[in-house]
């Protein structure tokens, strides 16, 4: 079994080509949920291959090395999803940006608008901005809880650049997007 850690690289650049025809939006269902090992099909906009020569083992600064691979290569997300290797995608915007704009007044408040919409993520400026960003998808991959890396690979095939994996206790699978 191969270790997994679920990687938030910036999700200000978090994310990732392959599949013909068009491209299921992120919680479609894409391939075999339960597949075990690299997904042979992800959508369109990830792409498993064009940073993959930097590897979480071997890199000494591996966020900032895949980041810059992959904004280089035209891509604005990147992950370590897909056995710990750079992966580089262009993920579908979630709606994060808007969904909690008006709860401008304090972080709690922006927050708490984006833990209730499903995000894992809040981004907030006194007064300007609430931004929220890592949706979960706690269905798409629900199935999916036998080792993390079953859960990486289920989350990936349905167009989701990073996850969470908890195996303890009642196990469940997290697929989160932007």
């Amino acid at each position: 079994m191969t270790s997994r850690r679920v990687l938030s690289c910036s999700w200000l650049a978090v994310v990732l080509v392959g599949a013909c025809g068009s491209d299921p939006a992120p919680g479609a269902a894409a391939s075999d949920a339960g597949s075990s090992g690299p997904p042979g099909q992800v959508p369109g906009y990830i792409d498993l291959d064009v940073c993959a020569h930097i590897a979480e083992a071997t890199s000494l600064s591996f966020s900032g090395e895949c980041t810059s691979c992959c904004s280089n290569a035209g891509f604005e997300d990147s992950s370590s999803i897909n056995d710990d290797k750079c992966t580089c995608g262009n993920m579908p915007d979630s709606g994060g940006g808007t969904v909690c704009a008006p709860q401008i007044a304090n972080s709690d408040a922006c927050s708490a608008c984006c833990d209730g919409a499903g995000y894992s993520i809040h981004f907030w400026i006194q007064g300007m901005s609430c931004k929220c960003e890592g949706k979960n998808n706690d269905t798409v991959c629900a199935s999916s809880v036998s080792d993390a890396s079953v859960c990486a690979d289920c989350c990936l095939a349905n167009g989701f650049l990073a996850y969470g994996f908890f195996g303890i206790g009642t196990a469940s699978c997290t697929c989160r997007g932007k």
